[in-house]
């Protein structure tokens, strides 16, 4: 992945794009999969 984000860098994209590829998105989409727990507790305040 880091010669993907230089690629990326090198071709022109921001460090703010950058930063939502590595890891804005990642997060979302953890959020969205990871289900609540059995005790009613919620990771969706992670985001």
């Amino acid at each position: 992945m880091p010669h993907l984000f230089e690629a990326m860098r090198k071709g022109g994209f921001d460090e703010l794009t950058l930063r939502k590829f590595a890891y804005d998105n990642w997060l979302r989409v953890f959020v969205l999969t990871w289900k609540d727990s059995p005790t009613g507790s919620s990771r969706r305040s992670l985001y």
